[in-house]
Protein backbone atom coordinates (compact mmCIF):
# COMPACT_ATOMS: atom_id res chain seq x y z
CA UNK A 1 0.00 0.00 0.00
CA UNK A 2 1.13 3.27 -1.00
CA UNK A 3 0.22 6.82 0.94
CA UNK A 4 0.26 9.93 -0.99
CA UNK A 5 0.03 12.97 0.29
CA UNK A 6 -1.42 14.91 -2.56
CA UNK A 7 -0.07 18.40 -1.89
CA UNK A 8 -0.05 17.82 2.13
CA UNK A 9 2.87 16.33 4.40
CA UNK A 10 2.47 12.86 5.12
CA UNK A 11 4.17 13.49 8.46
CA UNK A 12 4.31 10.24 10.31
CA UNK A 13 2.10 8.58 8.20
CA UNK A 14 4.42 5.59 6.31
CA UNK A 15 4.76 6.17 2.66
CA UNK A 16 4.25 2.50 2.19
CA UNK A 17 2.68 -0.43 4.31
CA UNK A 18 2.72 -4.05 3.45
CA UNK A 19 -0.38 -6.10 3.36
CA UNK A 20 -2.10 -9.36 1.83
CA UNK A 21 -4.04 -9.14 -1.21
CA UNK A 22 -7.65 -9.86 0.36
CA UNK A 23 -6.72 -8.61 3.66
CA UNK A 24 -7.38 -5.19 5.75
CA UNK A 25 -4.26 -3.30 6.73
CA UNK A 26 -5.47 -3.78 10.29
CA UNK A 27 -5.58 -7.48 10.47
CA UNK A 28 -1.75 -7.36 9.61
CA UNK A 29 0.74 -4.40 10.19
CA UNK A 30 -1.95 -1.70 11.28
CA UNK A 31 -3.97 1.11 9.87
CA UNK A 32 -1.79 4.25 10.21
CA UNK A 33 -3.28 6.08 13.16
CA UNK A 34 -1.29 9.52 11.96
CA UNK A 35 -3.10 11.72 9.79
CA UNK A 36 -1.15 13.84 7.02
CA UNK A 37 -1.47 18.04 7.49
CA UNK A 38 -1.67 20.35 4.65
CA UNK A 39 -2.07 24.11 5.62
CA UNK A 40 -5.31 25.50 5.12
CA UNK A 41 -7.08 22.16 4.71
CA UNK A 42 -9.16 19.62 6.67
CA UNK A 43 -8.73 16.05 6.19
CA UNK A 44 -11.37 14.16 5.14
CA UNK A 45 -10.07 10.89 4.36
CA UNK A 46 -8.48 7.85 2.25
CA UNK A 47 -9.50 7.59 -1.47
CA UNK A 48 -8.89 4.71 -3.63
CA UNK A 49 -9.17 7.39 -6.38
CA UNK A 50 -6.61 10.51 -7.02
CA UNK A 51 -9.23 12.57 -8.74
CA UNK A 52 -10.79 12.96 -5.02
CA UNK A 53 -8.08 14.65 -3.92
CA UNK A 54 -9.01 18.36 -3.29
CA UNK A 55 -12.81 17.78 -4.03
CA UNK A 56 -13.74 17.95 -0.21
CA UNK A 57 -15.24 14.07 -0.39
CA UNK A 58 -14.25 10.45 -1.25
CA UNK A 59 -16.32 9.16 -3.63
CA UNK A 60 -18.74 6.43 -2.34
CA UNK A 61 -17.04 3.20 -2.69
CA UNK A 62 -13.30 4.62 -3.31
CA UNK A 63 -12.84 4.85 0.71
CA UNK A 64 -10.41 3.19 2.00
CA UNK A 65 -10.23 2.06 5.97
CA UNK A 66 -9.37 0.12 8.36
CA UNK A 67 -11.48 -2.56 7.14
CA UNK A 68 -10.46 -1.80 3.63
CA UNK A 69 -9.82 -4.84 1.96
CA UNK A 70 -6.30 -4.51 -0.05
CA UNK A 71 -7.74 -5.15 -3.83
CA UNK A 72 -4.24 -5.63 -5.65
CA UNK A 73 -0.64 -6.11 -5.01
CA UNK A 74 0.47 -2.41 -5.59
CA UNK A 75 -2.12 0.02 -4.69
CA UNK A 76 -1.95 3.72 -4.34
CA UNK A 77 -4.13 5.53 -1.76
CA UNK A 78 -4.82 9.16 -1.82
CA UNK A 79 -5.31 11.62 1.02
CA UNK A 80 -8.63 13.62 0.62
CA UNK A 81 -8.65 17.64 1.69
CA UNK A 82 -11.21 20.17 2.28
CA UNK A 83 -10.06 23.41 1.73
CA UNK A 84 -10.87 26.32 4.97
CA UNK A 85 -12.33 29.18 4.25
CA UNK A 86 -10.42 32.41 4.24
CA UNK A 87 -10.31 35.01 6.91
CA UNK A 88 -9.63 38.83 6.34
CA UNK A 89 -7.50 40.02 9.01
CA UNK A 90 -7.69 44.42 8.53
CA UNK A 91 -5.23 47.08 10.43
CA UNK A 92 -7.12 50.02 11.32
CA UNK A 93 -4.06 52.30 12.70
CA UNK A 94 -6.33 53.74 15.25
CA UNK A 95 -5.42 57.33 14.80
CA UNK A 96 -2.15 56.94 13.58
CA UNK A 97 -0.63 56.12 10.01
CA UNK A 98 -0.19 52.40 8.51
CA UNK A 99 2.20 53.77 6.38
CA UNK A 100 3.94 50.67 4.70
CA UNK A 101 1.71 48.35 6.47
CA UNK A 102 -1.01 46.55 4.19
CA UNK A 103 -4.57 47.64 5.40
CA UNK A 104 -5.33 43.75 5.39
CA UNK A 105 -3.87 40.34 5.13
CA UNK A 106 -5.84 36.69 4.08
CA UNK A 107 -5.46 33.65 6.44
CA UNK A 108 -7.03 30.28 6.49
CA UNK A 109 -9.03 29.50 9.48
CA UNK A 110 -7.92 28.65 12.21
CA UNK A 111 -4.92 29.25 11.17
CA UNK A 112 -2.26 31.92 12.83
CA UNK A 113 -0.54 34.99 9.92
CA UNK A 114 3.10 33.71 11.43
CA UNK A 115 5.41 35.61 9.20
CA UNK A 116 2.66 37.90 7.29
CA UNK A 117 2.12 39.58 10.68
CA UNK A 118 3.16 42.98 10.42
CA UNK A 119 7.04 42.97 12.36
CA UNK A 120 7.58 44.55 15.26
CA UNK A 121 11.13 45.47 16.97
CA UNK A 122 10.75 47.70 20.25
CA UNK A 123 14.32 48.39 20.03
CA UNK A 124 13.81 50.01 16.97
CA UNK A 125 9.99 50.74 17.06
CA UNK A 126 10.57 54.44 16.17
CA UNK A 127 11.62 53.35 12.66
CA UNK A 128 8.77 51.85 11.52
CA UNK A 129 5.20 51.25 11.11
CA UNK A 130 2.37 52.50 12.35
CA UNK A 131 3.71 55.54 13.42
CA UNK A 132 1.36 58.67 15.15
CA UNK A 133 2.78 61.93 16.21
CA UNK A 134 3.76 62.02 20.19
CA UNK A 135 2.70 58.54 20.75
CA UNK A 136 4.60 55.38 20.74
CA UNK A 137 3.00 51.86 18.94
CA UNK A 138 3.43 48.77 21.54
CA UNK A 139 1.25 46.03 19.75
CA UNK A 140 -2.40 44.93 18.39
CA UNK A 141 -5.75 44.85 19.71
CA UNK A 142 -9.10 43.45 19.01
CA UNK A 143 -10.63 47.13 20.44
CA UNK A 144 -9.62 50.78 19.71
CA UNK A 145 -9.35 51.07 23.82
CA UNK A 146 -6.93 48.24 24.36
CA UNK A 147 -4.15 49.22 26.28
CA UNK A 148 -1.68 45.79 26.08
CA UNK A 149 -1.08 43.84 23.01
CA UNK A 150 -3.72 40.97 22.65
CA UNK A 151 -2.47 39.13 19.06
CA UNK A 152 1.20 38.32 18.10
CA UNK A 153 2.06 36.47 15.36
CA UNK A 154 0.98 33.17 16.65
CA UNK A 155 -2.58 33.91 17.50
CA UNK A 156 -4.38 31.82 15.79
CA UNK A 157 -7.72 33.17 13.87
CA UNK A 158 -11.22 31.29 13.87
CA UNK A 159 -13.05 34.53 12.62
CA UNK A 160 -12.31 37.67 9.83
CA UNK A 161 -10.79 40.24 12.45
CA UNK A 162 -10.00 43.88 12.61
CA UNK A 163 -6.44 44.58 14.98
CA UNK A 164 -6.42 48.21 15.97
CA UNK A 165 -2.72 49.69 16.76
CA UNK A 166 -1.86 50.10 20.49
CA UNK A 167 -0.42 53.51 21.20
CA UNK A 168 1.55 55.00 24.50
CA UNK A 169 2.00 58.59 24.89
CA UNK A 170 5.42 59.99 24.70
CA UNK A 171 8.49 58.19 23.00
CA UNK A 172 9.86 54.84 23.38
CA UNK A 173 11.14 53.96 26.90
CA UNK A 174 11.79 50.14 26.65
CA UNK A 175 12.78 47.81 29.75
CA UNK A 176 13.88 44.10 29.25
CA UNK A 177 12.43 40.70 31.37
CA UNK A 178 13.76 37.25 31.36
CA UNK A 179 12.37 34.26 32.62
CA UNK A 180 14.50 32.20 34.84
CA UNK A 181 13.32 28.60 35.39
CA UNK A 182 14.83 28.64 38.59
CA UNK A 183 15.92 25.16 38.90
CA UNK A 184 13.48 24.43 36.14
CA UNK A 185 14.17 24.01 32.45
CA UNK A 186 12.73 25.06 28.76
CA UNK A 187 12.03 22.46 26.39
CA UNK A 188 13.89 24.75 23.77
CA UNK A 189 16.50 24.96 25.82
CA UNK A 190 17.10 28.63 25.59
CA UNK A 191 15.25 31.32 28.44
CA UNK A 192 13.11 33.30 26.99
CA UNK A 193 12.92 37.40 27.43
CA UNK A 194 10.26 40.02 26.15
CA UNK A 195 11.60 43.66 25.38
CA UNK A 196 8.79 46.12 25.97
CA UNK A 197 7.52 49.62 26.81
CA UNK A 198 8.04 50.40 30.76
CA UNK A 199 4.62 51.22 32.10
CA UNK A 200 2.68 48.55 29.72
CA UNK A 201 2.23 45.27 30.18
CA UNK A 202 3.05 42.24 27.96
CA UNK A 203 -0.32 40.65 27.12
CA UNK A 204 -0.27 38.10 24.67
CA UNK A 205 3.48 38.97 23.99
CA UNK A 206 3.99 36.73 27.54
CA UNK A 207 5.91 33.68 27.05
CA UNK A 208 3.62 30.88 26.77
CA UNK A 209 6.59 28.11 26.96
CA UNK A 210 5.95 25.48 29.74
CA UNK A 211 8.42 24.66 32.16
CA UNK A 212 9.88 20.96 32.69
CA UNK A 213 10.36 20.25 36.68
CA UNK A 214 13.78 18.22 37.20
CA UNK A 215 12.72 16.02 39.81
CA UNK A 216 15.84 13.95 41.35
CA UNK A 217 15.32 10.18 42.60
CA UNK A 218 17.42 9.47 45.28
CA UNK A 219 19.09 5.63 46.52
CA UNK A 220 17.61 4.73 49.81
CA UNK A 221 20.63 2.03 51.07
CA UNK A 222 19.49 -0.10 54.00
Amino acid sequence: MRFNATGGNLGDVPAEVEGFIGDSLDSWYGFPGAQPTRKGHDFVGWSLRSEDANTGAITPGSEFTKDTLVPRAITDVYAVWKERQKLTISFDGNGGELGSLPASKEVYEREALEDDFPAYNPTNVANMDPKKPGYTFIGWGYDKSSTMPEVTRDTVFTESETLYAIWKEGSSDTITVKFDANGGSYKSGKMPSETFEKGTALGARFPTEILENRIEILELCI
